[in-house]
């Protein structure tokens, strides 16, 4: 049997034959897919009637050859009395929905559920049509497009009444043209089937798979490409001047897709300050409390949602002030995603831990004073940079990877257990413990 293609049909049209070729291909009335092009037309801002055009410029109309009186090609204007009840029921159905909506009797979210429940009352008519089909007709059974329809209207409804997260309704709602890619696959392909693994399967199930793959692939480059932008939709900051009683400070900062710096502040008030630059998604706090002579500065930011949205994801930044007169005991900070850059060469820092999930570290320690510490970059590298005069030692954690270490071999000793020390020298101003994976770059370099 000689495979059907999707045309415009010449018997069932009533302005280009395009929805009376869609019915003749899968078998169902044509006013089903004329109410579907309305809806659409009446709920994407003319999207249906673009798509209608579109269709009708391409396709192409009926082949004489193919026009027949028999009763297989005969496809009743009239709904049949099956389709008239079901319509009845869905009619009374959504009534009965919008009165309660109005009268306050039930609450749904800021869309419209009437045109998703036209929607998915069609491709359960279209599905059980289809299945009380026999194989004696012409059009052959096609359950690919009664569950398709059948499912976008349940997506619908669930954005609709907002029972799904915002992030997941906008890639459903961005992912719509491939609905014709889906089309146009159909219409090259028609009712083909290939056999795999000994079992013959539709074609129409294989370009479904296609879709799906070509559509997750696009989402995962488009939140990519995002990836790497800074954004600025939300800008919170901070800062305090230090009282005469608190004699150190702690901060410590636990962050997500943040690039974080770290600075001297004014030189002649004892200023703490931060600016957080990112996402209005994200919820951002920054606390500051005082006991016993220490002030300590806590910035947590996370995520509204589990899945962001595409047009709110990037990165973000915080750039931190230090007061350079005031010991700092501890800085602590980790972020998921971001580069980390400390200038603590002017700065009176003891203690620094750094946890970075992705990108790299670069630390210029201090000129004066002890400092102590643990640098942990997963899939990034390690920039030390040294005052002239400092005498430094970085040792590797224990479940660290080996790094590739780029040093000055006249001035420093590589010992076997991967311990990085300034030769000739026994009592040192900074010790460093790392970790970094196999491979990552570990390079100190001497400042002038």
């Amino acid at each position: 049997m000689r495979a059907q293609r999707l045309s415009r049909s010449l018997t069932d049209r009533v302005v280009g034959g395009v929805c009376g070729g869609f019915a003749h291909l899968i078998g169902i009335n044509a006013w089903w897919v004329r109410a579907i092009f309305a809806a659409l037309t009446a709920f994407t801002a003319g999207t249906g009637l673009l798509l209608y055009l579109a269709l009708w410029l391409i396709l192409p109309p009926q082949r004489l050859t193919s026009l027949s009186t028999g009763p297989d090609h005969v496809y009743a204007r009239s709904l049949s009395m099956e389709t008239v009840v079901v319509i009845g029921l869905a009619v009374i159905g959504m009534g009965l929905i919008v009165l309660a909506r109005n009268l306050g009797l039930l609450q749904v979210g800021s869309g419209d559920v009437f045109a998703p429940l036209v929607v998915i009352v069609f491709g359960l008519v279209f599905l059980v049509k289809q299945v009380r089909r026999t194989a004696m007709t012409i059009a052959r059974r096609n359950l690919l497009w009664p569950l398709l329809i059948a499912v976008l209207g349940a997506a619908w409804l669930l954005i609709a009444v907002d029972a799904i997260p915002d992030a997941v309704g906008d890639l459903l709602v961005r992912a719509w043209p491939a609905l014709l890619i889906l089309i146009g696959l159909d219409a090259l392909l028609g009712r083909r089937r290939v056999v795999l693994g000994g079992r013959s399967v539709s074609l129409s199930g294989v370009s479904f798979a296609v879709v799906l793959v070509l559509v997750g692939a696009v989402i995962w480059l488009a939140y990519q490409k995002q990836a790497d932008t800074l954004r600025t939709d939300q800008t919170q900051t901070f800062s305090q001047l230090l009282p005469d009683d608190i004699d150190q400070v702690e901060v410590i900062a636990t962050l997500q897709r943040t690039a974080v710096s770290v600075g001297p502040g004014d030189p002649v008030a004892r200023t703490l300050a931060a600016e957080y630059t990112g996402s209005r998604d994200s919820a951002v706090s920054m606390i500051w409390e005082t006991r016993a002579g220490t002030g300590s500065l806590t910035i947590t930011e996370s995520m509204g949602d589990t899945i962001p949205r595409l047009e709110s994801y990037g990165r973000a930044a915080l750039d931190l002030r230090l007061p350079q007169d005031t010991s700092i005991s501890l800085l602590r900070f980790a972020s998921t995603a971001g580069d980390g850059t400390l200038d603590l060469a002017t700065l009176r820092v003891e203690r620094v831990e750094a946890n970075l999930a992705g990108g790299s570290l670069v630390l210029t320690l201090p000129s004066e004073g002890v400092l102590s510490g643990r640098l942990q970059v997963a899939s990034g590298d390690i920039e030390l940079r040294v005052p002239p005069g400092v005498a430094l030692t970085v040792g590797l954690a224990e479940d660290s990877g080996e790094p590739v270490y780029i040093y000055d071999e006249f001035k420093y000793d590589l010992l076997r257990d991967g311990t990085l020390k300034q030769e000739n020298t026994e009592e040192f101003q900074a010790g460093l413990t790392i970790w970094l994976r196999s491979g990552a770059t570990l390079r100190v370099t001497d400042l002038p």
